[in-house]
């Protein structure tokens, strides 16, 4: 499958993203990182079910008709299996490239748990939590699941009242459905921006710790 984060931004919307995240920075003691990913999970199991699922009907029609219009007699379960095998790779096939009949056979809550744990490991594993004032926010993107979470270390999330952040991951959720990608992102930096400055304000020898724009890729196909 085609990569899913290939077409999600143009060059020049990741362009303007880095450099929204450097002039927040250049106010603010904090570190914030976007982080754009193809997928959080492979889903394996949940596409060989979509396969039988869309594959076993299909079989069973071709077997019995088949069967009637040029075998009569003949053994339908046989012709049934005959017809299954090459059935289930063309879904399989079909389920893969296509990112909206995968997301049919996934439960929303496998993508929540999902997106929810990778997005947790990819904090500690860019390093979010070791910056000076444990002010480090992950700014996570996940396309395929249409997911958004943000994720704060202890010095700024103490800081701030809970449910902080749900405002701002719901709205660029939508800008993200509504294909404004580059201008939701850039607002939602600016919004987190703003909390950052005004309880992490910039001290002079602060320097950039981290990178301003992190964009994974993977072998998925665009949604």
């Amino acid at each position: 499958m085609r990569d899913l984060t290939k077409k999600f931004l143009t060059a020049h919307e990741e362009e303007r993203i880095r450099c929204t995240v450097k002039e927040m920075e250049r106010r603010t003691s904090g570190e914030l990182v976007p982080l754009i990913v193809p997928e959080s999970g492979g889903y394996g199991a949940h596409e060989l079910i979509g396969s039988f699922l869309i594959a076993m009907p299909v079989a069973i029609v071709a077997a019995y008709g088949a069967n009637r219009l040029f075998y009569h007699q003949h053994d339908t379960l046989a012709l049934f299996l005959v017809a299954l095998v090459p059935l289930l790779g063309a879904a399989y096939a079909l389920i893969s490239f296509c990112p909206t009949l995968k997301r049919f056979f996934i439960p929303d809550a496998a993508m929540e748990e999902e997106v929810r744990e990778t997005a947790a490991a990819a904090f500690f594993a860019h390093g979010l939590h070791k910056t000076r004032d444990e002010s480090g926010i992950l700014l996570y993107i996940s396309v395929f699941e249409r997911r958004v979470r943000i994720l704060a270390d202890r010095g700024i999330n103490e800081k701030l009242p809970d449910g902080t952040w749900d405002e701002i991951v719901a709205d660029l959720t939508r800008g993200i459905k509504e294909k404004k990608r580059g201008e939701a992102i850039c607002t939602a930096v600016r919004r987190i921006g703003e909390l950052l400055v005004a309880h992490c304000p910039a001290y002079r020898e602060h320097a950039n710790e981290l990178p301003d724009l992190v964009v994974e890729k993977g072998e998925n196909t665009e949604s």
